[in-house]
């Protein structure tokens, strides 16, 4: 199924609360979310599309020689374990774990996240939705590979752009999930209160 026509479904659902969350989509308790997708094109014409992230990562041995541009001005030129773009979505998977920022939802824009650079300086970047990221690798004896969405997806070339296409995808959601998606971060324990804080909250219920 491409892109345009995906259809995302109780992604955030617990596996225990399945069936519950199945009879409130049959009883039409739900709602669609518009969501952007990256599309990576390498040099060679090759094409894939993420709806979280388009990876690359060094090869088995040695680092990854890249070049990252933005709009065609130069951004950094790295080397370490790879680079990570993600959108909106993906901000809180591979890119966060990177230590690169969450986006908020509704935000028009996507992120640029360095993976474990070694030397240098060069902090994850949150470019506009209408860019377009370019990343050159030079692939040395050890090569790289490529991954969109967390699976490997090989494309000839080793110049690649990438750009954000709005409303490509489309995921079912709840309405109590509505807003800017913090609220579902929490859920997933994915942010996480200072342990100071929780542990007020306990003293506090034992009063």
């Amino acid at each position: 199924m491409s892109p345009a026509a995906s259809l995302g479904a109780l992604t955030a659902t617990a596996a225990g609360d399945i069936d519950s969350a199945l009879d409130r989509v049959a009883a039409g308790d739900w709602a669609t979310r518009s969501l952007p997708a990256l599309a990576v094109t390498s040099e060679s014409g090759a094409t894939g599309w993420a709806i979280n992230d388009f990876t690359v990562s060094r090869g088995a041995t040695g680092q990854l020689i890249a070049e990252v541009s933005v709009d065609g001005e130069l951004y950094v030129r790295l080397a370490g374990d790879g680079v990570v773009v993600a959108t909106v979505l993906g901000s809180s998977a591979y890119s966060m774990a990177a230590g690169g920022p969450i986006i908020a939802a509704g935000t028009e824009g996507f992120v640029c996240t360095p993976i474990a650079m070694h030397g240098g300086c060069a902090p994850p970047l949150v470019v506009p939705g209408d860019a377009t990221v370019t990343i050159l690798v030079h692939p040395g004896f050890a090569r790289f590979g490529l991954d969109i969405d967390g699976r490997s997806h090989p494309m000839d070339g080793d110049r690649f752009e990438i750009r954000q296409h709005a409303g490509k995808v489309r995921l079912v959601t709840f309405r109590e999930d509505a807003g800017r998606g913090l609220e579902g971060l929490r859920r997933r324990a994915l942010i996480a209160d200072s342990p100071r804080l929780l542990a007020r909250d306990v003293r506090a219920k034992k009063r």
